[in-house]
């Protein structure tokens, strides 16, 4: 079983300004930052990245469904027609979070060599935090090999909804949900580098925040879903 430590992406909330767009906007989607906000309520504590979006052909989101190439979770590794299990061949690394998947079998689980897809999510998540003046990611995965937490990317969901290409300019809000953030980096100055991709695998460009730290971004109240969209 894989434990989400950190209670990674639970939930996303996507809008968008639909619109035909000029016909020179490019199939590869673009970004650039918009807001990250820190709600803390009591109730709902969520780091919400808005970005600003536009993409060509409008191909953005994918759908519970997609789960098949190109959008598998991960292939498995196999040697002689046989799925390569954890412990059968020397030389293969140690276990941890990303070179194997645990899958459970009846009462009993495998651990499973694979090989990750990148593409079964289409939004990238990498946090950054500063040291002595020196930035360091910091990858939940890696940070304690037998925990298993997922990072923090995830996917949003289709944006258009037709069946013809249309190009696409607008918002996308993506919320983390998690009550254990803020302990993470309570104190640290922090920065996220964001990337989409596109149901081709057109990969956007890569857009970073400015530095900030949770107490400088927290706010009580969560606005509704259309405020500022």
């Amino acid at each position: 079983m894989k434990y989400n430590a950190f209670l990674a992406i639970i939930f996303i909330l996507c809008t968008a300004a639909f619109c035909d767009g000029p016909p020179s906007l490019s199939p590869q989607p673009t970004i650039s930052y918009n807001n990250i906000t820190y709600y803390d309520t009591g109730f709902t504590k969520n780091l919400s990245l808005v970005l600003n979006f536009e993409d060509g052909d409008g191909d953005l989101g994918l759908s519970p469904v997609d789960v098949g190439v190109p959008y598998q979770p991960y292939d498995l590794v196999f040697e002689n027609g046989e799925p390569v299990m954890y412990g059968d061949r020397p030389g293969d690394p140690d276990f941890n979070c990303v070179d194997y998947e645990i899958v459970p079998e009846g009462n009993e689980v495998d651990t499973f060599l694979v090989n990750r897809n990148k593409y079964h999510n289409n939004i990238y998540i990498d946090f950054f935090v500063k040291r002595n003046g020196v930035w360091e990611e910091y990858d939940l995965r890696t940070t304690d090999p037998f925990l298993c937490a997922d990072t923090y990317d995830g996917r949003f969901p289709i944006l258009n909804l037709d069946e013809n290409d249309k190009a696409l300019k607008g918002e996308l809000r993506y919320n983390m949900y998690s009550a254990a953030i803020f302990s993470v980096f309570r104190n640290d100055t922090v920065k996220v580098q964001a990337q989409i991709v596109d149901r081709q695998l057109h990969e956007s460009n890569i857009i970073e925040t400015p530095e900030f730290t949770f107490q400088q971004i927290t706010v009580t109240e969560v606005p509704d879903e259309n405020d500022g969209q």
